[in-house]
């Protein structure tokens, strides 16, 4: 260690960390890795960690293989495991052990069985090491930014990198997790400079966190900005391959399924029904802890879309529900608003309404947004309280746009969509709500834009005819305030404040019947 050797410590330094020979690792697992790492590649590449499901053993797998398998969604074989040995604590035992390893699987176990992120966020505090301690931030904030509680994730991964006593590799995944959520809420510079200081790390073990980096900052770029090279690059690696075979077993299970019910195949079958679900599930938890959130939406998206395809007309609401809401936390507006369609026609349609309860505009992010308002559209199916929160929301968004521009980084057009959405809306909300829309509806401006004129008309339509009265009077389609006119056709009544067409005729009667030879 000294000058005359400085070529040599440089090489040493400069080359890339070998991988360990990950080929023919599905087997025996990654049985060289060090102890600091286990917790980090049961969580990305749970295959190394997790015994393979063949393989036979003498004894209950540790905690952090039970937590690999956690990730692998392998519920039965843990079940069995605990049943065979009795030393091995059940996942409902394992929140409340004494043991921090397994007080993590019971919480990791909790999101999976429960949908609740809060036990993953108080492993964090007591965390042993920096090492697990990273390894149950990352977890935790993956969950929360799932569940639309972002600013709480990123909270959360703040204290964490704020300790700064991680392992060069721990720090980059939590960066890179950070990121993940400041994207979300429209911090998009941090987001950047966060992904953009992980590039080093592709050449050493941690190349996948770089790669989910490196895909962000392709995402969060401008046309003319994006490195199609890097991102490309960056995201071919090991894991990213393993994730992939991973969400083909659950695809081909969903194509088998599928095509045995479309040819109405009796034959009895030894699974549960499950295996599309579990490994896409799998699948999408590997992206999510990886920091791809790309990834991880399409993959939440096959989940929901999943859900949806094992229910009918007589399923359980709040199961549709759940379903329902795995579409919009993934982003997918088109599959939503199908979705939302079948629902309503065929049921059970108190699922939209479920669903609908559980949207909050003001925690939208840059993936929830424009899947929050399609579901808002359906005013039909609209509780009143929520009909009411929303309208009111809408409305002050509106009067002062830029905090929702800015977290939501809208690439569209704000002021539209919301008129859009607010019509179908208004029908359901309460009174109050109505005529809070309509004292907007007469101090409005003239509207020049064609499109924005025609929404704020459907506006107009859902209202009611209670809330207008001599004082304030329907706006017209070509102007701010409508004024009666002479009815064109004939009508009971000689001057109204009907609707209208734009010639002034009355859409209340039709014309009379002219008969012609």
């Amino acid at each position: 260690m000294d000058e005359a050797h400085r070529g040599e410590l440089l090489r040493v330094a400069a080359s890339e960390r070998a991988d360990g020979g990950w080929e023919g690792s599905a087997w025996a697992g990654g049985e060289t890795l060090p102890a600091a790492a286990l917790h980090r590649h049961a969580l990305v590449v749970p295959r190394l960690v997790a015994p393979h499901r063949n393989r036979s053993s003498s004894g209950p797998v540790s905690a952090v293989q039970a937590l690999a398998m956690l990730v692998q969604v392998r519920l039965s074989d843990l079940h069995e495991q605990q049943e065979q040995h009795g030393g091995m604590p059940s996942l409902a035992d394992a929140s409340s052990s004494d043991d921090w390893d397994w007080r993590l699987v019971g919480a990791l176990g909790r999101r999976l069985t429960e949908g609740e992120a809060g036990s993953l966020a108080e492993t964090v505090l007591d965390a042993p090491d920096p090492a697990r301690g990273a390894a149950a931030a990352v977890a935790a904030g993956a969950a929360l930014v799932e569940e639309g509680r972002t600013d709480e994730g990123i909270a959360l991964l703040d204290g964490v990198l704020a300790l700064d006593d991680a392992d060069p590799v721990d720090q980059a995944w939590l960066a890179v997790q950070k990121a993940r959520a400041c994207a979300e809420v429209g911090r998009l510079d941090e987001a950047r400079e966060l992904a953009a200081g992980v590039q080093s790390m592709r050449a050493t073990h941690a190349r996948a966190v770089a790669g989910a980096g490196a895909l962000l900052l392709f995402n969060t770029s401008g046309w003319q900005a994006q490195d199609v090279a890097s991102s490309v690059a960056g995201a071919d690696s090991t894991a990213a391959w393993w994730r992939t075979q991973t969400a083909f077993v659950g695809l081909a299970a969903l194509t088998e399924r599928t095509f045995c019910e479309w040819s109405r195949d009796r034959a009895l079958r030894f699974t549960a029904g499950h295996e599309a679900n579990d490994a896409v599930l799998s699948a999408a938890l590997v992206a999510s802890h990886m920091g791809d959130h790309g990834s991880w939406r399409g993959l939440a998206a096959l989940l929901g879309q999943d859900g949806l395809l094992r229910l009918d007309k007589d399923a359980d609401p709040l199961v549709a529900a759940d379903a329902l809401e795995e579409l919009r936390r993934a982003g997918d507006e088109k599959s939503v608003a199908l979705a939302v369609g079948r629902l309503a026609d065929d049921g059970p349609a108190v699922a939209v309404r479920a669903a609908t309860a559980r949207v909050d505009l003001s925690l939208s992010t840059r993936t929830t947004v424009r899947p929050d308002l399609a579901l808002l559209r359906h005013g039909d199916l609209l509780d009143r309280d929520v009909a009411d929160r929303a309208v009111g929301w809408v409305l002050a968004t509106l009067a002062d746009p830029a905090e929702f521009v800015r977290r939501t980084t809208a690439t569209f057009r704000v002021d539209l969509l919301l008129v859009e959405t607010l019509g179908p809306m208004v029908a359901a909300a309460s009174p109050a709500r109505q005529r809070d829309v309509a004292g907007l509806l007469v101090a409005l401006p003239p509207v020049a834009d064609e499109f924005l004129r025609r929404a704020w008309a459907a506006v107009v339509g859902a209202l009611p005819h209670t809330v207008w009265t001599p004082r304030r009077s329907p706006p017209s389609r070509s102007g701010p305030r409508r004024t009666t006119r002479t009815c064109g056709w004939p009508c009971s009544r000689s001057r109204h404040a009907g609707p209208t067409t734009r010639a002034g005729r009355c859409w209340t009667r039709r014309p009379p019947v002219q008969w012609t030879r």
